[in-house]
């Protein structure tokens, strides 16, 4: 699970990890927005209690840790901040969709690529698939086995393509 507090005083705490930040709020009826200068933050639904708001129902908070590398985590946050279940979009338009523990795929999961295919399903740890099937563009299932930081890895098949026959 991931746990996020966001401060009106301009600080955001993800995982007990604080960062400054300057923040501007725009209520906007049960909807909440914290953005910075330079991008939105969290955008979504909200409790306030004792200074902090907290990510409560439906929202989407953006991750930006370069200019050229983001990520949105969007999904049904618990009250207190917590995402263990949601979507994760990447800056190359790639997104994965399950279970998450501190903002990356933890569990069971499945990577999609921008068109909506499927590229790899299974088993997630710590951001990388573990136990999983690979799938060729067509759908067709490329690799099924264990995976070690995202390189196949022990007991495993890898699947060729099947190629059409020539009839003479």
């Amino acid at each position: 699970m991931t746990k996020i507090l966001l401060r009106r005083k301009g600080k955001i705490s993800i995982e007990g990890s604080e960062f400054e930040c300057t923040i501007a709020l725009i209520p906007e009826g049960k909807r909440f927005r914290i953005k910075s200068e330079r991008f939105p933050l969290y955008e979504g639904k909200s409790k306030y209690e004792n200074g902090i708001d907290y990510p409560d129902g439906e929202g989407c908070l953006h991750i930006h840790y370069s200019d050229s590398v983001h990520v949105k985590a969007c999904g049904n946050w618990t009250y207190g901040g917590f995402l263990s279940r949601g979507t994760l979009y990447t800056n190359d338009n790639n997104y994965y969709s399950g279970k998450l523990k501190l903002l990356k795929p933890e569990g069971k999961g499945i990577l999609y690529n921008k068109d909506g295919q499927k590229r790899i399903e299974g088993k997630w740890r710590d951001g990388f698939p573990f136990e999983a099937k690979e799938f060729y563009k067509d759908g067709t299932v490329k690799y099924e086995g264990f995976f070690y930081r995202g390189k196949y890895n022990g007991m495993g098949i890898l699947y060729q393509r099947k190629i059409g026959r020539a009839h003479v």
